[in-house]
């Protein structure tokens, strides 16, 4: 009777992860055809440009401003498929099919139940935004499959030396670092916190899972340094566009200060210090010796707070109503460009699972895990503010919190009992909710 309801349990969850990961497929093979008229513009352009640089001369790439390992992937691609948006496409339909079943191998690890592991992985699959980056020439598919991986290995907590685990988790952080540099500096965060939580059983294994986690880490980041240091004769982690986000969003929020109240001679900084455009932006930082470059870019965001500290803040925490705001063009079953038919749609998707996955996060168990997760997301979302903050900069992070929201919507009885953390959880959720409808 075990033996039976254990194969039957089995094959369920074989059948149901199957079926998910055909419809996730499916859908994004079709928006894939929808879009193939797309003209390639703005960062898809620049992506675009970098791969057939490192095509044609890989010794002597020079790129310092974006990380380096999408358009490598674009141009391995583009090298034996062609360089169309159907042969990328199709490389990140599949790859992204994959992170459908690492959100599913994600949950499980998490709450080791298949219902939820497979709602979770449900959710991802029919998450519009993630459909719609397939078919775009944008690193955030290939992000979330490395970060995936360094949390999947994470969160594995099972075995009592995980050495070699965690100088593969150094591996795959590290290399999402290199396709968006966000995560370079949650490395170099993450290991104090990794110390801290491996040192409550043993001091001595504490160390030693650090310098392994390190190693995987210098494996992929320390080649890249010595490049930058000799183009260079500077540190720089991995790119240098957080340089100019941060002078670029800063010195457009003065802009938008002085555009709604007239400059006032109060001692508050000269707004010529400040640069007022693109042009200016990159004319800027280049007059700055290289070595200084850092020091200028944190000059001006803080001048930009402290020309007017109030409207700086009320700019900044508008953007928190942005993450919730929906981002997708999609028009399926048209290839009328710039259509947006499932705007609304994933609106209401990215508010629901917000509310869900709060409520969520507050009753799960496994204190670790929640503490790593939350970590990661809060440091990406203050690392948003403090630069600029695009909305599909978020595909990345939402997938993180679908384990929760499916955890909210199966395991409800197990929270939804009258208590002070069911307020406060109610409390913060309905804030987000606010935030997301003021925004709408």
């Amino acid at each position: 009777m075990f033996f039976e309801k254990f194969v039957r349990g089995n094959l369920r969850v074989t059948y149901g992860m199957l079926f998910i990961l055909l419809v996730g497929f499916s859908l994004r093979v079709i928006v894939l055809n929808q879009g193939l008229g797309l003209p390639i513009v703005r960062d898809e352009i620049a992506y675009f440009k970098l791969a057939h640089s490192l095509q044609q001369d890989l010794l002597h790439y020079t790129e310092l401003f974006r990380p380096p390992l999408y358009p490598a992937f674009l141009a391995i691609i583009f090298r034996f498929s062609g360089d169309t948006r159907f042969a990328a496409g199709i490389a990140q339909t599949l790859l992204d099919t994959c992170n459908i079943a690492l959100l599913f191998a994600i949950t499980q690890r998490l709450f080791k139940k298949s219902r939820v592991s497979l709602l979770a992985a449900f959710l991802y699959a029919i998450y519009p935004e993630a459909i719609e980056l397939t078919r775009s020439l944008f690193s955030e598919i290939l992000f979330l499959f490395l970060s995936s991986w360094g949390i999947y290995i994470l969160l594995d907590r099972r075995d009592p030396k995980p050495y070699f685990k965690l100088f593969a988790a150094g591996l795959c952080l590290a290399l999402a670092a290199l396709t968006r540099e966000i995560l370079a500096y949650f490395i170099l965060l993450i290991v104090p916190l990794w110390f801290w939580l491996a040192s409550a059983q043993r001091y001595r294994r504490a160390m030693v899972q650090t310098i392994f986690f390190l190693a995987g880490v210098a494996v992929i980041l320390a080649p890249w340094l010595i490049r930058n240091w000799q183009i260079e004769k500077r540190f720089i982690l991995v790119s240098t566009s957080g340089e100019y986000n941060l002078v670029n969003d800063n010195a457009r929020i003065v802009r938008r200060i002085l555009s709604r109240t007239p400059a006032r001679a109060d001692g508050k900084p000269d707004p010529s210090q400040f640069p007022h455009s693109l042009r200016e932006v990159n004319k800027a930082l280049k007059q700055q010796a290289p070595a200084d470059r850092s020091r200028y870019a944190v000059q001006i965001a803080l001048r930009s707070i402290a020309f007017d500290p109030l409207a700086w803040l009320i700019v900044k925490t508008n953007s928190v109503g942005y993450f919730a705001s929906p981002s997708t063009t999609l028009t399926p079953f048209t290839r009328t460009p710039g259509g947006e038919g499932l705007k609304p749609i994933a609106g209401i998707y990215v508010v629901t699972l917000l509310f869900l996955a709060t409520l969520g996060f507050f009753f799960a168990p496994g204190n670790v895990p929640k503490l790593l997760i939350a970590f990661y997301l809060a440091y990406a979302f203050g690392i948003f503010l403090l630069t600029h903050f695009l909305i599909r900069f978020r595909v990345p992070l939402m997938p993180l919190l679908m384990p929760y929201a499916a955890f909210a919507v199966l395991e409800w009885r197990e929270w939804l009992k009258p208590s002070r953390t069911l307020y406060a959880a109610l409390a913060v959720a309905f804030l987000f909710l606010w935030l997301a409808i003021t925004q709408a």
